[in-house]
């Protein structure tokens, strides 16, 4: 007998090939991550104890067998929510400051260099990124966040998109600011103030 689970994916899968023969599109096409599929996804389950399972076959056993909503509670309560931050919690200057993960981010960059008007709304994840390269560190796929941001920055300054710097125009700010134009500019003011006064 199959679980609960199994079955509703069952259905679920059903009703998607009936949906696609009723709009006539493939049966096939996009569903080679239906059900169970190796993942990409690094848990570490080292200091996870696994509950023990519900014996369905014995519970449904009974002839006229009603659902029992707290059987199924405690079945769904053994579900690990996985989840791969490794890297959100060794990165916690970048990569958790800006409440997310990093496949998110990715596919924020990637909208970034490929948006041809409007605004960029990466770029200040992009540029916050140290470029440290923890993240590969601790990564067990290595995937380097700090490659992508290095990229798309060369990306970006490359096509004119982005300043050489975030802070581009701080330095050539305080550049005029120390130089010998803004000294003979202040100079000049004072004379003028000196011989016009107001």
């Amino acid at each position: 007998m199959q679980s609960p689970v199994m079955q509703a994916f069952q259905g679920r899968k059903a009703g998607t090939s009936i949906d696609r023969i009723l709009s006539g599109v493939s049966l096939d096409a996009g569903r080679h991550r239906e059900g169970v599929f190796t993942t990409g996804l690094n848990t570490d389950l080292s200091r996870i104890m696994p509950k023990p399972g519900t014996d369905f076959e014995k519970a449904m056993a009974g002839a006229g067998f009603v659902p029992d909503p707290n059987l199924a509670a405690a079945e769904a309560a053994r579900c690990h929510q996985c989840d791969c931050s490794r890297c959100i919690k060794a990165c916690n200057s970048f990569i958790e400051s800006f409440e997310g993960f990093t496949g998110r981010y990715a596919r924020e960059i990637y909208n970034n260099l490929s948006i041809v008007m409007g605004e960029r709304t990466a770029n200040l994840m992009i540029n916050s990124c140290t470029l440290c390269d923890l993240c590969a560190t601790v990564c067990p796929n290595d995937f380097s966040m700090a490659d992508l941001c290095l990229q798309a920055r060369e990306q970006m300054l490359e096509d004119k998109r982005m300043p050489v710097s975030a802070h581009a125009f701080a330095l050539e700010e305080m550049a005029h600011a120390m130089g010998d134009a803004c000294f003979f500019e202040k100079h000049a003011l004072c004379l003028r103030q000196s011989v016009f006064p107001a």
